[in-house]
């Protein structure tokens, strides 16, 4: 997850995580992308 979370970071992203005890986890990803025309 660090590694992850290091290039997600470089890229000007981040990580988010909501979690549940005995359900579970659930993990977003957000990096920002330039759309050229």
């Amino acid at each position: 997850m660090a590694i992850a979370q290091t290039l997600i970071q470089v890229h000007g992203g981040k990580i988010e995580v909501t979690s549940k005890v005995g359900v579970g986890s659930c993990f977003w990803v957000k990096i920002p992308v330039v759309v050229k025309k």
